[in-house]
């Protein structure tokens, strides 16, 4: 039992040292923006990597009109498009392809 409660607590402790920047590149850009009436969050990373979400606590159904929705806001915010997009967690994820 001893070694059961000292297992635990040496997993508490290396949770504690594990640093921010393991949980993924920085955000470098945070976006709310409306298309058609909806509201919208996108989130844009260092890596060129983008998020975009209902601004709602709950997530969406996935349709494809609102795949489109959240593809224009990605556009409104950042006037890049986002490729290779995938649903995740009730979010539209994907890279960022910005024409120079």
């Amino acid at each position: 039992m001893k070694r059961f409660g000292a297992g635990i607590w040496v997993g508490g402790a290396l949770l504690m040292l594990a640093s921010p920047s393991d949980a993924g590149p920085p955000i470098v850009g945070r976006y709310k923006t409306e298309v058609e009436g909806r509201k919208y969050r996108v989130l844009v990373y260092k890596d060129d990597t983008v998020k975009v979400a209902l601004g709602g606590v709950f997530g969406p159904g996935v349709s494809i009109q609102l795949r489109d929705k959240m593809r224009r806001a990605v556009e409104a915010t950042t006037h890049c498009a986002i490729v290779d997009d995938f649903w995740l967690d009730g979010k539209l994820s994907g890279k960022l392809s910005c024409a120079q």
